[in-house]
This record gives C-alpha cells, sequence and structure tokens, in this order.
C-alpha cells in the first residue's frame, strides 16, 4: 500500500485529513477511485468497513481478512491520517502473510485411533476427549496466524470432519506411508502457492502463537526452520524453497529420541541454512501433558486443552 498526494484539497480536510492513495497487491484489472477533495466518508469500521462495501466482502470481517480478501483494489481518497497509517500497516502484512501458508498434520479425534498412548491413562474415549481439544486449541491457533493454511488430515473418510471446522483451509488427506512422506505432501502442498511454508501437528496445542510468526521471520533469510520437541523429536518444520528437498527425511528412524538430529544432519548435508526455535513439549503421554499443562510460557493458551484435563482429570480413569 502506497500513499501518495493530490492537489486542491479544501483547507477543513488539508487540517483534519491526509490525502492519499490505498492501494493492494494487484491481481487483477480492477481500479475503484473516490472523490480525492471533500471526501469525508465514515462508515462503520473506518477504512475496512469502506473497502469492504466497495469490495463485496462481510464488514464484519477482521480488517486483516480485508485487506487480504481485496487484493487488486485502489481507494483514492482523503482520510484520518492515523487511519490511512493503519490501513497500510494492515495491508502490507496481509500481503506479506499471503505468501506465507500453514500446514497442519491433523488425525481424526475418534476412540482407538488418536493419542493411543494417552489411552493407556484416559482410556480411548478420554484419549479421544483429549485430542479432540488438542485440534480444537491447534486450528485456533491457525485461524488467529491470519495466513493461509492446508490442514493435512487423516484417515480419508474424516473429511466432513474438518470441513466446517476451517473454512478458511485447504483440506488435502494425508497420504499412505511413514510420517516423512506425510509431512512432505503437506509441505509441498503448500509451497506450490507460497514463499515459505511451517508445518505443525496437534501435539503442542499450548503452543504459543508467537512461536509461528518467530518461523516464518527465520524462513526470511534461512532455508529450514525447526523447533526441537524435549522428547528428540521436532514439534515444527519450516521450509522456504520451491519444494521439500530431496534427502530430507533419508535414514530417519521415527518415534526415537534421534529424530530431530537426524534430521539436522540431513539438512546440513544438503547444504541448506537452518534456524533453530525454542525448544517446546511435545504431548504424547500423561506425563507430557501434565508437563504441557505447566510449562511456564503457556498460561494463556490451551484453553481447550486445559478444559478437558480439568473434566477428565490427570489421574486418569477407565475412559472407556
Amino acid at each position: 500500500m502506497e500513499f501518495s498526494g493530490t492537489p486542491n484539497v479544501p483547507d477543513y480536510y488539508a487540517e483534519h485529513y491526509q490525502p492519499g492513495i490505498v492501494d493492494l497487491p494487484a491481481s487483477g484489472p480492477r481500479f475503484h477511485e473516490l472523490p480525492e477533495a471533500g471526501l469525508d466518508y465514515g462508515p462503520p469500521g473506518g477504512l475496512p468497513g469502506l473497502l469492504a462495501t466497495i469490495a463485496g466482502l462481510d464488514p464484519g470481517l477482521e480488517p486483516e481478512a480485508i485487506f487480504g480478501a481485496a487484493a487488486g483494489y485502489r481507494l483514492s481518497l482523503c482520510a484520518p491520517a492515523d487511519s490511512l497509517r493503519d490501513a497500510s500497516r494492515i495491508a502490507r502484512e496481509a500481503a506479506t502473510r499471503a505468501d506465507e501458508c500453514l500446514v497442519v498434520l491433523a488425525k481424526a479425534p475418534q476412540p482407538g485411533f488418536s493419542k493411543t498412548r494417552l489411552a493407556a491413562t484416559f482410556g480411548d474415549a478420554g484419549a479421544a476427549e483429549l485430542s479432540q481439544a488438542f485440534l480444537d486449541d491447534t486450528l485456533e491457533l491457525a485461524a488467529a496466524s491470519r495466513r493461509p493454511a492446508v490442514i493435512a488430515f487423516t484417515p480419508v473418510a474424516a473429511r466432513a470432519t474438518f470441513t466446517d471446522r476451517v473454512p478458511f483451509a485447504v483440506l488435502v488427506a494425508q497420504p499412505e506411508g511413514d510420517l516423512g512422506e506425510r509431512i512432505r505432501a503437506g509441505l509441498d502442498c503448500a509451497l506450490r502457492d507460497s514463499r515459505a511454508a511451517v508445518l505443525i501437528g496437534s501435539d503442542t496445542p499450548h503452543l504459543p502463537p508467537g512461536v509461528l510468526d518467530d518461523a516464518f521471520e527465520s524462513l526470511a533469510e534461512a532455508d529450514v526452520v525447526v523447533g526441537p520437541a524435549c522428547d528428540g523429536g521436532f514439534y515444527l518444520l519450516g521450509l522456504a524453497t520451491e519444494s521439500v528437498p530431496g534427502g530430507l527425511f533419508d535414514g530417519i528412524e521415527w518415534s526415537t529420541a534421534s529424530v530431530c538430529q537426524q534430521l539436522l544432519h540431513n539438512v546440513r548435508k544438503l547444504g541448506l541454512a537452518v534456524r533453530l526455535l525454542d525448544e517446546q513439549m511435545d504431548i504424547d503421554d500423561a506425563e507430557s501433558l501434565e508437563i504441557a499443562m505447566h510449562w511456564p510460557q503457556e498460561a494463556a493458551t490451551a484453553s481447550h486443552t486445559r478444559a478437558a484435563v480439568e473434566r477428565i482429570g490427570l489421574e486418569g480413569g477407565d475412559g472407556a
């Protein structure tokens, strides 16, 4: 978004308003110009509300969503200087985030299918309830990120489970194969249309929102970003490459304490620049769940998970 001055603005508007151009990334031959002099239009929602009205969008959307969805519109107008500066900032952030994609590996919360290691303590039904809470928190984190998203789900028959939950995301079924194949498919899908992609699972519902911002910021300078997990795995993997490099997952012994070490070995062998994020706790069993719920930086996160833990109780139960 850029600003340019306009001539012949009446004294009142010259004193109280700043003329400028609201310019979003062009995606088509759409151009909407409003009178540059004497415009005193204050729709509900300010500039975002005005843009939503012109573009046929829901004015109740968040400003970031409006500016991100209205690519190609240009408004030449007089508006309060603070409003124009805020609009410029929001539109720049929307344009940047549109070039980034978040991938979530998601397993449908079904008894006997999801979080089976938790079932040893909480029973199949309790593990499924916790899995649902993990997923709820993770999808809320994805929505709050305000970036395009890909939900790589399993099993294939569970598409309806996610359709209404994530209208902002592209749904793709996970392929057959090991974890490396499923991660590769999700990231490759995102990288087809994005400069950078970051993948997380639903095992870290307590993940602070700032971690995703840190990951994408790291990919402005690095090829790979990795979030190491306390158990030796990784909770986040991001790439700023055209596709997932061949050999990235070669020789990795999944579900062992050496996963992250082996991944980093492959990254360096491929000559890729890598950044590491802070270590986080992956939730796999009752012990790691209890640790994650007391993780010092997570007081304001994982509301669904905390509620489920309170209902079920960390001491467990038959849950079946």
